[in-house]
């Protein structure tokens, strides 16, 4: 039997994945539960490809994930950002500078210069604050960067 060709290996495959995320989604593993620890671990890309078939409950419950996603520009903070933006916007205003408060509490430049550049995205009085609070900083490049943004 000869083998199959490149093209009937992804097919076969394509519908083997099907069928495995068919199973995920309806089984009664928490899966919110495991696409967090995915999240933050080497199968975080697969974890990714998942997020379409959730609800925006279920995104919500990752928003800590989301939000730890969006923070580095060597991570895939684009698809971060877009979830953020697509989750209500009052919830996501009422909750995002508590999460970036942690991550910012680490005082790196790369973290106030994405979540600037997310919070631009999402509100002028919320990127004012944190460009404020940036060009408080006693890191100059920090600073910096925050008398910038202030600016705007």
């Amino acid at each position: 039997m000869p083998n199959p060709s490149p093209w009937q290996r992804v097919v076969d495959t394509w519908h083997q994945y099907e069928h495995a995320l068919s199973d995920f989604l309806t089984s009664p593993t928490n899966k919110v539960d495991v696409l967090r620890t995915s999240l933050r671990s080497k199968e975080r890309n697969i974890a990714l490809a998942i997020v379409p078939s959730l609800n925006v409950e279920e995104k919500k419950s990752l928003f800590a994930e989301w939000v730890n996603l969006a923070r580095a520009h060597c991570s895939p903070f684009n698809i971060a950002w877009n979830i953020i933006e697509s989750l209500p916007r009052d919830w996501v205003l009422e909750r995002i500078e508590k999460e970036a408060d942690t991550i910012l509490a680490e005082e790196e430049e790369t973290d106030y210069w994405m979540f600037l550049q997310l919070y631009a995205r999402l509100d002028k009085t919320l990127t004012k604050r944190l460009a404020e609070r940036a060009a408080h900083h006693a890191d100059p490049d920090i600073r910096e960067l925050g008398e910038e943004y202030a600016k705007i």
